[in-house]
């Protein structure tokens, strides 16, 4: 029964015991309990990186021996590419970085197809570039906008990887491109969508900010002038028409008010891990609030500031509970970025949040990934 492999998987997460990593990694492939694997083999720590390398390359010799006899490459030409990126990134292998860049010259294959609709999975390259942000190396980063701009990228992998460049660039040398995107009306949208959240992540100046600016005013307009279509429309086709215009233009415009608020936390707080704290603990933190954007690029800053962002701790993990999906995920990035190993307050404070939640289904798969960051501390301590 499926529930006793589960509970086995969660057993073997509690010892740590590096003798389990075998078993576990063949319980990897056994599709529903996939999730307390995965914990489990974080709970081993560092201990467990030559193992998730050797997968994620595909030199593992006992996953080899079952990637064929289970036809994988039929049925899941990727899934072993794709799991050991995820447990590589789950466990912050900042040395697996060349490996996991490499891999993103290689041909990216679907992880698996569904067995009733044979619909494709998600890319290798995906999980290539959530393992590449859970760790943080902005060596990294040049490598990943490189590949964001090869044309034979699929359009939706590519907002991914400039979604990741985002958090890896320290400072980044690409602002006229994104903003050249930007201003393409006329270009690829779901480009242009990530072009915005992208330099509204990165800009730092009121000079940065003033394009984006003009263009909120740009947009004001064009919706008081589809507004005034409207009113004087002598058809209904025309002002269906202009109705439609005042709908892209506020869509438009409300974006780039976001990345607005994005950059102005960064101009407000600059380098003052505190200042960025408080931007995660403000009470308009909800969504369609402007508290939300700054909270984002907050936690984006302490991400990148390591260890200096550390006076933040007790702020981050004040709003390690939350149930916003867009601040529970920045706080899973930037807690193994930003505390001290070990980190008992941190071990504390997850075990209470992951006791408290545990019977809150809607919070599953936050739930998830912060019992892979309490396992990371646990293993740590």
């Amino acid at each position: 029964r499926v529930q006793l492999h589960a509970a086995a998987a969660l057993a073997l997460a509690e010892t740590g015991d590096p003798k389990a990593l075998p078993t576990l990694t063949q319980a990897l492939f056994i599709g529903p309990i996939y999730n307390q694997v995965r914990t489990g083999i974080t709970r081993v720590g560092k201990a467990a990186i030559p193992a998730m390398a050797l997968l994620y390359q595909e030199k593992d010799p006992a996953i080899q021996e079952l990637a064929k006899a289970k036809k994988f490459a039929e049925k899941a030409p990727g899934t072993v590419i794709f799991k050991g990126a995820l447990l590589l990134g789950d466990l912050r292998a900042k040395e697996a970085v060349p490996l996991l860049v490499d891999g993103l010259t290689a041909e990216s294959r679907v992880s698996y197809f569904d067995e009733k609709t044979k619909a494709p999975g998600p890319p290798t390259h995906m999980a290539i570039l959530q393992a590449l942000q859970s760790i943080g190396d902005p060596a990294a980063a040049e490598a990943v906008w490189a590949y964001a701009h090869d044309p034979k990228v699929d359009p939706m992998v590519k907002n991914r990887a400039i979604d990741v460049y985002s958090w890896l660039a320290a400072n980044s040398s690409h602002m006229a491109d994104l903003l050249a995107n930007i201003k393409d009306d006329k270009g690829d949208e779901q480009l242009r969508f990530a072009s915005i959240l992208v330099y509204g992540r990165l800009a730092r100046t009121a000079a940065d900010a003033k394009p984006i600016d003009d263009l909120v005013k740009s947009y004001a307009a064009k919706m008081a002038a589809a507004e005034e279509k409207v009113k004087t429309a002598k058809k209904p086709e025309d002002k269906e028409t202009a109705e439609v215009e005042k709908q892209i233009a506020s869509q438009w415009r409300d974006t780039l008010v976001e990345t607005r608020n994005r950059i102005a936390i960064a101009i407000e707080c600059k380098v003052d891990a505190i200042c960025y704290g408080k931007a995660v603990t403000a009470s308009d933190v909800a969504i369609g609030k402007p508290g939300m954007p700054r909270a984002e690029r907050a936690l984006l800053e302490l991400y990148k500031m390591g260890e200096k962002g550390r006076p933040a701790l007790d702020l981050v993990l004040k709003v390690a509970d939350t149930s916003e999906r867009i601040v529970r995920e920045g706080v899973n990035l930037v807690l193994p970025r930003i505390a001290p190993m070990p980190c008992k307050q941190c071990v504390d404070r997850l075990q209470r949040v992951l006791e408290s939640q545990s019977t809150q289904t809607t919070l599953d798969v936050l739930n998830s990934e912060t019992r892979i960051v309490y396992h990371y501390f646990l293993a740590g301590s």
